[in-house]
């Protein structure tokens, strides 16, 4: 097996060999930990499975070393962990305030005046977001994606 020293300078050279070895020496505790915290395999391997990518992406400006790698990894789950479930709890409190409007609207007949202002309260809303959140928002929302 190889030493782990050498792992974070060669990724930072481009090494796969050295990224994959790192990969499969952390995925499955990541997810682990994820899992703890999130309770849904699928969204655990995929925020994991980011953290890799974004990792190999970024690996020329990487400013952690062997020392602080594995800290590194398990703060960016936890990290993405709570991103996720604050995104969750946006895209539910949407969701109950669409179903609101909707109870709203089948009580009261709504103008085009009052749908022009809600729209303007909901782009209000997006717009409150940090921005990308919005754009998370807006790919989930608008384009039906994860």
């Amino acid at each position: 097996m190889e030493i782990v020293t050498n792992y974070i300078e060669r990724i930072k050279q481009s090494d796969e060999k050295a990224f994959e070895a790192f990969f499969r020496l952390h995925y499955n505790d990541l997810c682990n930990y994820a899992n703890h915290i999130l309770k849904e395999n699928v969204i655990t391997e995929e925020l994991v499975q980011d953290l890799f990518v974004k990792l190999w992406e970024n690996r020329t400006d990487l400013n952690i070393n062997e020392n602080t790698a594995k800290s590194y990894l398990f703060r960016s789950v936890h990290n993405k962990c709570l991103n996720y479930i604050q995104h969750k709890k946006i895209k539910q409190d949407y969701q109950q305030h669409n179903l609101n409007t909707i109870e709203k609207n089948e009580q009261i007949e709504s103008s085009p005046l009052e749908a022009k202002e809600l729209e303007h309260k909901i782009n209000g809303a997006i717009a409150s977001l940090p921005t990308e959140r919005q754009r998370i928002f807006k790919l989930s929302r608008f384009e039906g994606k994860k």
